[in-house]
């Protein structure tokens, strides 16, 4: 569905939703403060040291930036250089940026299904090609190697503490190194981190370098040392709070953890943003699966298909819907 609303909004300390940047309505792009910026579907969202939001604009394949003041600048955008999957430093020209992530130097890594690359933009701006060929079949080196269909296709990214990217690919998770050695992620015990046959939705990595996974209903978490549990959901695409197996969730485009342990879900079919507690205990902060549409006022609020979410440093969750993105304190 393409959005009806093209704005950024947040919600206040006493959770009341505002605009931040945007304005109803009214899609385009452009660079500015608050009503004067313009947006065409914001999508995946991370937010920096600093609790500024990188966020992708989605329908303009440009990645926009937000500060706490709310003035929006453009940090890449689409030239459609048909030459340009094939050099790197050259901007995006891609017709579709799917995910995001910043590792903890500040730089940013967006994957891009359609071209199936990983793209890095350094602290300076600098834009390189992090993984991938820009080849349907993959690489036999510096990149992804092909799959069973022979086809790869990021649909997301994370990057742990030693720069290490997990891409979610097909019914696999990909782990590249750095040093760009490309391997297919494994666990050491059962549950293995994926289901087979069943395609990977999202992954993220917390502070403590544990890897989240959602894939067909089931969140599960891997640590550093390959140990691989489910923390919650029973497989099947509904919607319901609970403990563990007995919560239900729909597709699920985005995670992210505080400092805390919680982890928190964009379950986008589902309309809603979900808690998960350190102990298993399944919540919904905002949204319903029984309403959809962004709504100004007190939370809970309405959500449209939530596609990004992130968290700064004082636990504030920012979370990007089809038309706007919401500031929510849970």
């Amino acid at each position: 569905a393409a959005p009806t609303e093209n704005l950024i909004r947040k919600v206040t300390p006493n959770l009341s939703v505002v605009e931040v940047a945007g304005a109803p309505v009214v899609s385009g792009t452009a660079d500015g403060s608050g009503a004067a910026a313009r947006f065409s579907g914001p999508g995946d969202l991370a937010v920096d040291a600093s609790g500024n939001i990188i966020v992708i604009d989605a329908l303009n394949n440009a990645i926009r930036k937000i500060t706490l003041s709310g003035v929006v600048t453009t940090i890449a955008s689409n030239v459609r250089d048909p030459n340009a999957r094939l050099t790197p430093g050259i901007d995006f020209s891609s017709a579709f940026l799917l995910g995001l992530a910043l590792d903890r130097s500040g730089a940013l890594f967006v994957a891009d299904p359609n071209l199936h690359l990983i793209y890095r933009i350094g602290v300076d701006g600098a834009k390189t090609i992090a993984a991938g060929s820009g080849w349907p079949n993959g690489v036999s080196s510096g990149g992804f190697f092909p799959v069973v269909s022979g086809r790869s296709k990021p649909v997301g990214v994370a990057v742990d503490s030693a720069g290490t990217l997990f891409v979610p690919d097909g019914a696999i998770i990909r782990k590249v190194t750095a040093g760009g050695i490309d391997s297919i992620l494994a666990c050491t015990n059962v549950p293995t981190c994926v289901t087979a046959n069943k395609a990977v939705e999202t992954v993220a990595v917390d502070k403590a370098d544990n890897i989240y996974v959602a894939q067909a209903g089931v969140i599960f978490k891997i640590t550093p040392a390959g140990v691989s549990s489910i923390l919650a959901g029973g497989g099947t695409a509904k919607f319901s709070d609970g403990i563990g197996g007995n919560a239900s969730f729909g597709v699920v485009k985005a995670l992210t953890a505080d400092a805390a342990g919680n982890l928190f879900v964009a379950d986008t079919t589902n309309n809603a943003v979900r808690k998960i507690t350190p102990s298993d205990v399944v919540s919904t902060i905002a949204g319903s699966a029984d309403a959809v549409g962004v709504v100004l006022g007190t939370l809970p609020a309405s959500l449209s298909a939530p596609a990004g979410i992130g968290v700064d440093a004082a636990g504030m969750l920012y979370v990007s819907s089809e038309n706007a993105v919401l500031k929510i304190k849970p």
